[in-house]
């Protein structure tokens, strides 16, 4: 029985060893393209400053206060990988694989795709609550074609860096544009701010309102001075004319009295002419002092505007010298972003197959054959024995 078993056993695994030898040897060979690709940063940092004091300079500069454009952090290692598989990035490898002369006629899709492609990366150090991941990202693709799975790992390779490039940039892009847009506010601004400054100062000449102010005040100094002179003088005719009232009634009428009717006529005509002249001196006052309370509104109100105007423009300066420093870095910044993927290694032509595991799958079956075989032989006869039980007893008479 034994014999028999092992006879069986060894027979099977024979016969299916070798008919999957055969099957295997009918399979196509494939070949597997690796690229490496090693993360590096740019070496390039920006600071910002205080400027020292010039010796000469009357004026101390100010602190250097600007935005800042910072560049991108670069992205997790579990993000390579999902960009790099991402479907976007799928379906331009499927694109360009479907032009190859081997699978024009092949219907892919991104699932069966990405089976040919694999994105590795090892980790360097597993912390509690930290994880650092090796700088080497590794891409392989695998097809039948050695070639043509070398010239595809290098296209996906390059695909994923740009993709990831245009992701770093495109933000730093933005902010250049904001940046762009807003000094070229502040610029406009000024433009009009001086503009502006210009007409007033074209319009108002501040020193000559001044000066206007100043001999408008000269003038109504000098009236009044006049109108002091003329209430001493109104005082004096005043009291002549009293002590001519007073003299008149005491002295006996003579011939000729008549001159000092006379002259007291005079004193009230000239007194009278003083009175004309100070309220003519009064009234020329009142019109230079209104004259100057306008000249004075008007000199505050543009003497306010011009120093808004001055203080505006000095803002505005300070705010164009910021954004052309903080524009110039987002410049550089700019300039020197790039992906951070950097290729060590370029996918070459592989010489040797990956596969099929020939060998692999022909000892796995010859084992399983071999497990398999005896474990149904001896089901096979226990469950013969139990049947053949069975009937001996149904057979038996009652």
């Amino acid at each position: 029985m034994i014999r028999r078993i092992i006879f069986i056993t060894v027979l099977s695994t024979l016969i299916v060893g070798v008919i999957t030898a055969g099957i295997t040897l009918m399979m196509d060979n494939y070949y597997t393209a690796t690229a490496l690709l090693v993360m590096t940063p740019v070496p390039l940092n920006s600071r910002d400053y205080i400027p020292s004091i010039i010796s000469g300079r009357e004026d101390t500069p100010y602190r250097v206060s600007f935005l800042t454009l910072n560049d991108i952090p670069s992205f997790p290692m579990p993000d390579y990988e999902q960009i790099f598989s991402s479907d976007e990035i799928v379906e331009e490898v499927l694109l360009y694989l479907t032009q190859k002369d081997e699978y024009k006629d092949v219907k892919l899709s991104r699932t069966k795709l990405r089976k040919s492609m694999s994105i590795k990366s090892k980790i360097f150090f597993q912390g509690t609550n930290q994880i650092q991941y090796q700088r080497i990202i590794q891409l392989q693709f695998t097809s039948k074609n050695p070639e043509l799975s070398a010239d595809i790992c290098n296209y996906w390779a390059n695909l994923g860096m740009a993709k990831i490039e245009l992701l770093r940039q495109e933000p730093l892009k933005d902010g250049v544009a904001y940046l762009e847009k807003t000094l070229n506010e502040k610029k406009n601004a000024l433009a009009n701010n001086r503009k502006t400054l210009e007409q007033l100062e074209g319009s108002y000449h501040l020193p000559s309102v001044e000066m206007r102010i100043q001999e408008l005040e000269n003038q109504i100094t000098s009236f009044k001075i006049q109108q002091v002179n003329l209430n001493l003088e109104m005082e004096q005719l005043a009291k002549e004319m009293e002590l001519g009232s007073q003299e008149q009634p005491e002295r006996t009428p003579l011939p000729g009295t008549d001159n000092l009717t006379n002259d007291i006529n005079l004193l009230k005509k000239e007194l009278s002419l003083k009175s004309s002249q100070k309220e003519a001196l009064q009234k020329q006052v009142s019109e230079l002092e209104q004259e100057i309370a306008n000249l004075r509104k008007t000199y505050a109100e543009k003497k306010q505007e011009k120093q808004f105007l001055e203080d505006e423009q000095l803002l505005l300066k300070q705010m164009v010298e910021n954004l052309s420093i903080t524009y110039q870095n987002a410049l550089a910044n700019l300039e020197k972003s790039q992906s951070e993927l950097r290729v060590a290694s370029k996918a070459l032509t592989p010489r040797q197959k990956s596969g099929p595991p020939r060998t692999l799958y022909i000892l796995s079956v010859m084992v399983l054959t071999a497990v398999a075989v005896p474990t149904i032989y001896i089901g096979l006869l226990v469950a013969n024995y139990y049947l053949d039980k069975f009937e001996k007893e149904l057979s038996l008479p009652s």
